[in-house]
């Protein structure tokens, strides 16, 4: 008995359930001697067609169904039965089966789902498994939208000692609407959680991060959403955004320590340990800068030599000098933090989506 499948289309896989669809049709043909004619005898009529309850069939079906078990065929669907005893017959069907989902590198993901069939009430002894084709027959398909069928290979196995024939499908996702709804904005939102470092203190800046927060955390429930619960193979997108979510909630403690700061300890003296955050530090130029117009010089304890000092050289030792206030303060952590936690999504941007990539430029994981 040899097979061959025609796949027709992909209807869907979903990766909570992980469970593959497709619909497609089964050319079986085995040879059966008590069907054999002289066609000669028979006005040169070298073949016919009848019902498939009118002559004997495998009785197979889907052993890897994810819903309820029947077999193959339909008591409507014909055979064609040729003067030497082939017989051909022609089912469809849609299958639903278990496809193990590798998450790990959504969604430049690839993945290798099976559609395994065998026949009830006979063994290897009795039945011999075959193909007419070691691929799948792409006649009738309609590409699916999502996903790319790279390759497929049809195998023969044993299970026991029932003969089975698995449909091998080798899958690659097509990333490109979920890299621009989903990992572009994300992306930018990670880079616009930054700016509350150049928001000054008592503007909206606790308000801005935890807007920005809660935008995460509407994500990773979507990404959530869509893939299977998991604990053996976690998503690096997962990884990345619950990284991201850290950062996130590092920034509204931050915004929020800054803020009671600024508010109870404004009208009093900086400690000498805090002056060193007002120096200029970055391009923006969020702290204290040594220009004239910028500072003005504590009279009471510097002299005009030691202004004309700091204005010829402007050396750190003479930064204790200046009057600074507590907006200096804050600026000038702000501007150290915004390159400290610029850096920080930088490497995890670059990392996770270089991972990414690599990963889809590789041949298929699962050959």
């Amino acid at each position: 008995m040899k097979f061959t499948f025609s796949l027709v289309s992909i209807t869907e896989i979903k990766e909570k359930s992980q469970m593959f669809t497709v619909y497609g049709f089964f050319e079986t043909r085995w040879k059966d001697e008590y069907l054999q004619w002289n066609s000669s005898d028979y006005g040169g009529v070298k073949n016919i067609t009848t019902y498939q309850n009118n002559v004997w069939r495998p009785e197979i079906s889907a052993l890897n169904t994810m819903i309820r078990l029947n077999l193959i065929g339909d008591p409507a669907l014909p055979v064609i039965i040729n003067n030497d005893g082939t017989v051909r017959w022609f089912a469809g069907e849609h299958f639903s089966v278990l496809c193990k989902l590798h998450i790990k590198y959504y969604p430049f993901d690839k993945q290798e789902c099976s559609l395994i069939v065998g026949v009830w009430g006979y063994g290897v002894e009795d039945i011999t498994f075959g193909t007419l084709d070691d691929k799948v027959m792409f006649e009738f398909y309609e590409p699916h939208v999502e996903w790319e069928v790279m390759d497929t290979l049809l195998t023969i196995d044993n299970w026991g000692d029932t003969p089975l024939l698995r449909v091998n499908f080798f899958l690659r996702r097509m990333p490109d609407f979920t890299v621009l709804t989903f990992l572009v904005p994300i992306i930018l939102l990670s880079f616009l959680n930054l700016s509350v470092f150049i928001t000054p203190v008592g503007e909206g800046k606790i308000g801005f991060s935890m807007t920005v927060y809660l935008t995460f955390a509407v994500f990773l429930g979507s990404l959530s959403s869509r893939l299977p619960p998991n604990s053996h193979e976690t998503s690096i997108l997962t990884v990345y955004l619950t990284a991201l979510a850290v950062l996130c909630t590092c920034i509204v403690l931050i915004s929020a320590i800054q803020t009671r700061v600024y508010i109870r300890y404004k009208d009093r003296p900086i400690p000498s340990s805090l002056r060193f955050l007002a120096k200029r530090h970055s391009w923006f130029c969020l702290s204290c800068c040594r220009r004239k117009d910028k500072y003005l010089l504590n009279e009471n304890s510097v002299t005009s030599e030691d202004s004309n000092t700091i204005k010829a050289d402007g050396k750190d030792s003479d930064f204790d000098n200046l009057k600074i206030t507590w907006d200096d303060v804050m600026n000038g952590l702000d501007s150290r933090l915004f390159w400290l936690f610029i850096s920080v999504v930088v490497t995890l941007t670059s990392s996770c989506f270089l991972t990414l990539f690599l990963s889809s430029q590789n041949t298929f994981k699962y050959f």
